[in-house]
């Protein structure tokens, strides 16, 4: 479905479409995919809201792309209780100080800050 909508390139895309292609390639775990769909995302200017935007963080994160995780992460202009849900949890799991460390910088540093909106509670 994808790769027919990248030929063409005349269709309007909403954001059911896009949700789905974001389900598509976190069951697959596709790096090539996410990759692809994020582009053509961010290419054709589709304006990612708080559902999208976490959404993204998702599948980026279920696909093992977690440096592009925690930059998509820093970028958000909101987080929320999902935001916040999506990437302590998974930096948590990962069998590495690095990104445990990572972790604590991230939710100290935002949380000192005022995390830009959203005070966890």
């Amino acid at each position: 479905m994808f790769e027919f909508l990248e030929s063409r390139g005349e269709y309007e895309v909403g954001g059911g479409t896009y949700d789905a292609l974001v389900s598509a390639c976190i069951s697959l775990k596709s790096i090539r995919g996410v990759k692809r769909v994020f582009g053509y995302m961010i290419g054709n200017g589709f304006e990612l809201d708080q559902y999208m935007r976490n959404r993204v963080l998702l599948m980026h994160v279920k696909c093992g792309m977690m440096i592009h995780a925690r930059h998509l992460f820093e970028e958000m202009p909101e987080r929320n209780s999902v935001s916040w849900n999506t990437i302590i949890g998974v930096l948590w799991i990962v069998e590495s100080s690095w990104s445990r460390s990572g972790c604590f910088w991230i939710c100290g540093r935002s949380f000192l800050m005022g995390s830009r909106g959203y005070l966890p509670q």
